[in-house]
């Protein structure tokens, strides 16, 4: 038998699961091969868990739907000031064209992009509103990946990401890793003196 979560739990558990499809964007944005269809599809993900968080906030039980015009028209009235509701039209056929096979055009760099900024957009607009105890920091800025040769970023990475070094606890890194063309992923920390 399954124990209902209370409100506060479940919109915190929403905002995680939210923020995992955030990470897996930044995940996705660092690799050499990027698969833009999965990152619409995780932009779709990650605003509907963060409408779903705010229905849940407001003691309404979201239904089973990854419609995302349907679940903000559930929410009250000015609830969510400042934001263009009508941007999540774009995100919603992520949901199905990110996932199966079909006769659908492949996504693009660009609309992908797109997503990903809408999908900040409602997750901004909702965490100004949701109770600070339901907010969740998993994704943050980004450490930036060198090349081991010490020139110029290679990449970044998202601080979320587990350190592999003995020493997490540090803020002031940088880190270095394996040339992209030497195909090894090796990340060494080195102190940047910040």
């Amino acid at each position: 038998m399954t124990v209902r979560l209370k409100d506060e739990d479940l919109v915190r558990a929403w905002v995680i699961k939210a923020e995992h499809d955030l990470l897996n964007i930044e995940n996705n944005l660092a690799a050499r091969e990027i698969p833009w269809d999965t990152v619409g599809f995780h932009a779709q993900q990650c605003a509907e868990k963060y409408l779903k968080a705010l229905l849940v906030s407001r003691h309404i039980d979201p239904p089973k739907i990854h419609d995302l015009t349907e679940l903000y028209a559930l929410l009250p009235d000015g609830l969510l000031v400042g934001f263009n509701a009508r941007s999540l039209e774009e995100l919603n056929p992520y949901s199905i064209e990110g996932r199966y096979p079909g006769v659908w055009e492949p996504v693009e760099r660009a609309e992908a992009l797109r997503a990903v900024e809408v999908a900040r957009a409602i997750r901004q607009a909702i965490r100004r509103i949701l109770p600070s105890s339901c907010i969740i920091w998993l994704y943050r800025a980004q450490r930036i990946v060198y090349c081991r040769c010490g020139q110029s970023p290679l990449t970044t990475l998202p601080f979320s990401l587990p350190l592999p070094t003995t020493s997490p606890s540090d803020p002031r890194r940088h880190w270095r890793g394996a040339c992209r063309r030497e195909k090894r992923p090796t990340l060494e920390p080195v102190h940047c003196g910040l």
